[in-house]
């Protein structure tokens, strides 16, 4: 019989490995159209 493949030691070894491969240049894109917002309302208020 042969033996089962076991999903979640092989999804583990997957994550462990992209965690140590480092997570590469951290960016908020959402934030850059927020902030633009943010900033000119800051301006007319102030």
């Amino acid at each position: 019989m042969k033996p089962r493949h076991d999903i979640y030691a092989t999804v583990t070894v997957q994550l462990v490995a992209a965690i140590e491969s480092g997570a590469g240049e951290w960016r908020m894109p959402w934030l850059g159209h927020v902030a633009s917002v943010f900033s000119q309302s800051d301006s007319i208020c102030a």
